[in-house]
């Protein structure tokens, strides 16, 4: 039943993230390459933690409960943990893509060179600070438009014949 869970977990969660530990560039999840290896994992460090975790559960009441109402509360108490445990590497995967958001933003909008992304199309898709400045435009009014309305008229020719 472990690895079914596991394996409906992993379907439920498509976290993507990268990979700060390792300096991996790679698409990863906190199944995959945070604290936990896997659901199953987490399951048991979970189950660690709801042992450990006795003076504020409701310990003193599982004498008074029949067994199946016990494994219930202890099944309810070790999910909020996994739940918790959850929240706390999506928090961190996070923080990761702020950072990585915000070392790219550096990169790309505050470059002295003028950098734009075009599309297949020809549609410039986003432009950097630079580009806009040269250009005397907001960047945002240079997003969606083609790139040829930039090329000067005399060198159409030489744009569309490379094009």
């Amino acid at each position: 039943m472990d690895k079914e869970m596991a394996a409906e977990a992993e379907k439920s969660f498509p976290i993507v993230g990268i990979g700060a530990s390792t300096g991996d560039r790679r698409p990863s999840s906190p199944f995959s390459s945070g604290m936990f290896a896997d659901v199953a994992d987490l399951r048991k460090q979970a189950e660690a933690l709801a042992r450990e975790n006795t003076p504020q559960s409701p310990e003193q009441l599982v004498p008074l409960l029949p067994e199946a109402t016990r494994q219930m509360l202890n099944e309810l108490r070790v999910h909020q943990i996994e739940l918790e445990m959850q929240n706390e590497n999506l928090r961190l995967a996070q923080v990761e893509l702020d950072a990585t958001k915000a070392l790219y933003f550096d990169l790309y909008n505050l470059a002295p060179v003028g950098y734009v992304t075009v599309s297949e199309k020809g549609l410039i898709m986003d432009a950097n600070l630079t580009v806009a400045s040269l250009l005397g435009i907001a960047p945002s009014e240079v997003v969606k438009k083609p790139i040829s309305q930039f090329v000067f008229k005399e060198d159409q020719d030489i744009y569309t014949a490379n094009g």
